[in-house]
């Protein structure tokens, strides 16, 4: 995934007074720096992303009007990005009464504009175009593909399982699935072998001193 653009409508501190978004285009370089005084928002343009792809902010997946600037009835965001050579766009709005909407849409070349992508107005639509796409969680993408501020070392700090469930993720590790499904299935083959063998040890006589002799 490329990062290509962040618009924000009276999203956190990113207040709006003319009625356009604010925009921080990341097309023309390779890299970025985005800096500023404690409190100017730089966490809102990474709270942008997270919340137009999946619906969680820094705060989780509640209480996502306090994304609203202060005074403002409503919120808006949109995140351009590139992926495997195409573009798409994803944007979520929200009232102080009333759901989030949420939309995503693919650029027409032929016809240059935003193509909607049929069914992502709903949740589960939207969800499901997702999932497709990146085949990341929310949990993944914050620890691979955008690390939050202050929880960089949380894949790290993960338990196994926990750690497995990302990386498989990140990496096919079908392989790996499948040595352990192995290794499992051969290890209860022998388990059942040993009880079987037990039973019939159990079932014989006693040898007594004559046999022995």
């Amino acid at each position: 995934m490329i990062p290509c653009r962040v618009e924000l409508t009276d999203f956190l501190s990113h207040r709006c007074t003319d009625g356009e978004p604010i925009v921080f285009d990341f097309d023309g370089a390779v890299l970025w720096s985005v800096s500023g005084d404690n409190g100017a928002g730089k966490s809102a343009i990474f709270d942008a992303i997270t919340w137009t792809l999946f619906g969680a902010h820094r705060g989780g997946t509640l209480d996502a009007k306090r994304l609203i600037s202060h005074g403002a009835d409503l919120c808006s965001a949109a995140f351009v990005f590139t992926l495997d050579g195409t573009r798409y766009r994803v944007e979520r709005s929200l009232r102080r009464r009333g759901s989030a909407k949420r939309a995503a849409y693919e650029w027409d070349a032929r016809a240059e504009s935003w193509k909607e992508i049929p069914g992502t107005a709903s949740d589960k639509g939207f969800d499901a175009w997702r999932d497709d796409l990146l085949g990341l969680s929310y949990k993944a993408f914050t620890q691979s593909v955008l690390l939050l501020q202050g929880d960089s070392d949380r894949l790290i700090r993960a338990g196994s399982r926990e750690r497995f469930e990302i990386l498989a993720q990140l990496v096919d590790l079908s392989s790996y699935k499948r040595l352990e499904e192995a290794a499992r299935e051969r290890a209860n083959t022998a388990r059942g072998l040993k009880t079987a063998l037990r039973q019939d040890l159990d079932r014989l006589h006693p040898v007594t001193p004559d046999e022995r002799r």
